[in-house]
């Protein structure tokens, strides 16, 4: 956990902090640990850094739409390696799987009611148009599984333009067209695995 070396102050009454103190107490926190707790939720937290960590992956073979419609990527169509060798490159694909990974996991964990929170203002912006949208898909199909809304950020996630397949046979497009989970199909991408499967 990083070293906390900042304060926020923050002014109320004597009957609010009294009542904030009670709820902490009932919690088994100290009060600051309450209060930061509630203003910036773990899961808020953990799934705002595993986004980061999927912009940082900078994987410059990304595939492109237009990559994928040559039927770019490994198997489970997330960053897999299109012939470009290269210790970078294969350092940043599995990085970017890695992160997918998590994210995979952190949101097959959470329980409907945690998902909304933690799903709140999530930026996508600092992703690449193929990570977006398979994030996008993951969390669409996570709350679809829990059946509750997908947050609203993911409509402003527009779609490929073209198809991405994977695993680069055109033999096994057929299956993905049929296999697809229906929130990655929405966006275009065709893969044979979906939310609960390792990336």
């Amino acid at each position: 956990m990083p070293t906390k070396t900042h304060q926020v102050q923050i002014r109320v009454t004597a009957s609010e902090k009294a009542a904030l103190r009670c709820l902490a107490n009932r919690s088994g926190l100290d009060l600051s640990s309450y209060v930061l707790g509630r203003a910036l939720p773990p899961n808020r937290l953990r799934f705002r850094d595993i986004l980061q960590s999927l912009a940082a992956a900078e994987d410059s073979r990304a595939p492109t739409s237009a990559e994928g419609t040559k039927g770019a990527g490994d198997s489970k169509g997330a960053g897999g390696n299109n012939g470009a060798g290269g210790t970078s490159d294969e350092g940043s694909m599995a990085d970017r799987r890695f992160a997918l990974a998590e994210l995979n996991d952190f949101l097959t964990a959470l329980a409907p009611g945690e998902f909304p929170d933690a799903m709140a203002d999530a930026d996508v912006r600092e992703l690449d148009t193929f990570t977006a949208n398979y994030t996008a898909a993951m969390v669409e199909q996570a709350a679809d599984q829990k059946r509750i809304p997908p947050p609203a950020w993911v409509k402003d996630v527009p779609p490929l333009d073209e198809p991405y397949f994977a695993g680069g046979l055109k033999r096994l497009r057929p299956h993905l067209l049929r296999a697809a989970p229906v929130p990655f199909k929405r966006r275009n991408i065709f893969v044979d695995s979906g939310l609960g499967d390792r990336v």
